[in-house]
């Protein structure tokens, strides 16, 4: 395990054991931060739509998944 540290210590930024070619970390990192936050976005929409929602589904009686379904559904 340790050689195995040793090794990827050694090799070139990008490089990994038995790649021979170069990665642009650039051209990757930016779409995969975008996707993030996308994802981060959505997710925190989705709290606040069910922080909002879940009040109401309390008053109603009703679950709150349905509250969420007919709120997507508009």
């Amino acid at each position: 395990m340790f050689s195995r540290l040793e090794s990827k210590e050694t090799k070139g930024r990008g490089e990994r054991e038995g790649d021979n070619r170069k990665r642009s970390s650039t051209r990757r990192s930016v779409p995969r931060r975008e996707q993030l936050q996308r994802e981060i976005l959505n997710f925190c929409g989705e709290l606040i739509e069910k922080a909002l929602l879940a009040p109401l589904a309390l008053l109603r009686g009703t679950n709150l998944d349905i509250w969420s379904e007919w709120s997507r559904s508009r």
